[in-house]
C-alpha cells in the first residue's frame, strides 16, 4: 500500500485486463540507461529515455500484437537476454525461468529469482484485494 508502483492497462485481444505494474524511479532509470535507450531506438522508439513517451510507444505496440518483445525492457529483464530472444544476439539458452536466459546466466537467473519471489507476492496481494493500491497512468485510479 505504500509503494510507490504505478500501473498502465496495456492492450489485451482478451476479455482480461493487461498490467503493467512499475516503479516510476526504477522505470524511468532504466529507459535513461545508454543501453535500453540504443536497444530501444533499433527498434523505432523515439525518445525512449522520457518515461511517458517509452509508455505511449510500449502501448501503441501492443495493438494489433499479442505481446511486444521488448516488454523485457520495461520490465527490468537485462537487455541481452530480450536481444538475444528478438534474434538480435546470437546466444544460446542457458535456463528458463519468467523469461528465457541466454549466454552466461549467473546474473540473470539470480535476478530471475528476485522477480519470481515479488512476482508471486503481488499476484496473491492482487487476488486478495487487499494491501494493493497504485495509480492507473493515465486512467482512473486503482484502490
Amino acid at each position: 500500500q505504500e509503494s510507490n508502483l504505478e500501473a498502465i492497462a496495456l492492450p489485451s485481444a482478451s476479455n482480461s485486463i493487461l498490467l503493467l505494474l512499475y516503479d516510476p524511479l526504477l522505470l524511468a532509470k532504466r529507459l535513461k540507461s545508454r543501453i535500453a535507450a540504443t536497444f530501444l531506438t533499433s527498434l523505432g522508439y523515439v525518445e525512449p529515455g522520457r518515461t511517458d513517451n517509452a509508455l505511449q510507444q510500449l502501448v501503441t505496440r501492443f495493438k494489433g500484437v499479442d505481446l511486444p518483445h521488448e516488454i523485457g525492457v520495461f520490465l527490468g529483464y537485462p537487455i541481452k537476454d530480450v536481444a538475444a530472444f528478438m534474434g538480435h544476439y546470437n546466444l544460446p539458452v542457458n535456463s528458463q525461468r519468467l523469461w528465457k536466459i541466454y549466454g552466461r546466466g549467473r546474473r540473470s537467473e539470480a535476478l530471475a529469482d528476485v522477480y519470481q519471489e515479488h512476482h508471486t507476492r503481488v499476484a496473491n496481494q492482487l487476488r486478495e484485494c487487499s494491501g494493493v493500491s497504485f495509480k492507473l497512468w493515465r486512467n482512473a485510479c486503482i484502490n
